[in-house]
């Protein structure tokens, strides 16, 4: 009488945790996927399928990057300055991957060529930016409407 192999043994696991089919992951009963469910930025990581048999063990894993879309958390504030002085803008803005951030005069590109209009980026926290626009020797032409926007997606 021939036996039947063992079934091998399958599980879900994200870091040290094993995952379970419940309210946030549905586990496909053949264990060839994983749902998860009301997906949130903490969500985000290393899924590892783990499968062991008589024979061995296999694995593996899949990146899950969560996006989240593109906000200003704070817009740059009027400002009023006299014609010779410098003009300092901020303006803080978040997302998942880190959106890309542009500066607007007028809901057009603000240009930099000649070499009196900088842009320094800072880091608030891990996931919030700070875009700082600075305009050196104001003139005239560079009154208007300043804004910021940033998108990832």
């Amino acid at each position: 009488m021939k036996m039947k192999p063992p079934l091998p043994s399958q599980s879900w696991m994200r870091g040290s945790q094993v995952l379970q089919n419940g309210n946030k992951y549905r586990i496909s009963s053949d264990f060839s996927t994983i749902e998860i469910r009301n997906i949130e930025p903490g969500d985000g990581g290393t899924y590892l399928i783990i499968v062991d048999t008589s024979i061995g063990t296999k694995h593996h894993s899949s990146t899950v990057t969560v996006i989240i879309d593109a906000k200003i958390e704070e817009s740059p504030k009027p400002l009023t300055v006299a014609t010779g002085s410098d003009a300092y803008f901020s303006c803080r803005y978040s997302g998942t991957p880190i959106p890309y951030f542009i500066w607007l005069k007028n809901n057009k590109s603000v240009s930099r060529e000649d070499g009196r209009v900088e842009v320094e980026v800072r880091d608030v926290s891990k996931d919030v930016k700070k875009s700082v626009l600075m305009i050196r020797r104001v003139t005239k032409a560079d009154a208007g409407k300043y804004t910021g926007s940033a998108y990832n997606v």
